[in-house]
């Protein structure tokens, strides 16, 4: 599947406002690189820079964190066929490791965010990530993800 071609509306659950990835810059059987930016004219990102350190607006490791584990979702996205999964199933976070914060990321930083799966055993997907500002590493974090039904 071509990056142009991916529309993350069908391959990962998440809607604006709390989309936070903009784009797939490429993909392969073993992780995917996708493009982010809180970006202070949005709704969302405005909200949380007015009170985040206000005066000097930091944008939160758990939001940073967020955009990883959206990765992790969309190449599974991807992997499905492009899709969300037909039975009803959505990727979910079981567990969270490793949570390093290296580098401030301000408002309007384009970012990178990459994911690479680690193993795959019974359902559950091991994976690590990061999102880099300007070639520098500012968040990693190694995660498992499963499949949630609703119920």
């Amino acid at each position: 599947m071509n990056v142009e071609d991916i529309d993350l509306g069908e391959c990962i659950p998440h809607r604006p406002p709390f989309l936070l990835l903009e784009k797939i810059i490429r993909h392969d059987e073993k992780g995917l690189v996708a493009q982010a930016q809180a970006r202070s004219e949005d709704e969302l990102w405005s909200r949380i820079f007015a009170g985040h350190y206000p005066g000097q607006p930091i944008t939160p490791g758990v939001l940073l964190c967020e955009m990883i584990f959206q990765a992790g979702a969309a190449w599974l996205g991807i992997r499905n066929g492009g899709s969300t999964p037909d039975d009803g199933s959505v990727p979910v976070v079981a567990r969270i490791q490793q949570a390093k914060f290296r580098k401030r990321v301000s408002p309007d930083e384009p970012l990178e965010v990459s994911v690479t799966l680690l193993e795959e055993t019974g359902g559950a997907y091991f994976m690590k990530g990061t999102v880099s500002s300007q070639g520098t590493v500012a968040a990693s974090v190694e995660f498992s993800v499963t499949r949630s039904f609703s119920t």
